[in-house]
């Protein structure tokens, strides 16, 4: 098998979150970038939460990321859009 040296990963993410809709969610834009041996990815994502206060809590992430090769420079980076969300209760 793969030793976890060898799968190695670097990431990082910054955002900055602010109240919307009557202060009862929270908007949190944000940028990241994970590096690893065989790959660079750049995350730009959007993500809207329930303020926490009750027994549920509520997220939804909306990001696109870039991928690309580390090692073959010929090779055409992958787009990707993602749309997660998350419901606890």
């Amino acid at each position: 098998g793969e030793s976890e040296l060898a799968r190695r990963r670097f990431e990082t993410r910054l955002g900055y979150g602010f109240g919307v809709f009557g202060d009862r969610f929270t908007a949190t834009p944000g940028v990241g970038l994970g590096l690893s041996d065989d790959h660079r990815e750049y995350r730009l994502g959007w993500e809207l939460g329930l303020v926490p206060g009750g027994p549920m809590s509520m997220a939804f992430d909306l990001s696109g990321v870039r991928r690309e090769a580390a090692s073959d420079e010929g090779a055409a980076p992958e787009h990707v859009l993602m749309l997660q969300g998350q419901v606890r209760w």
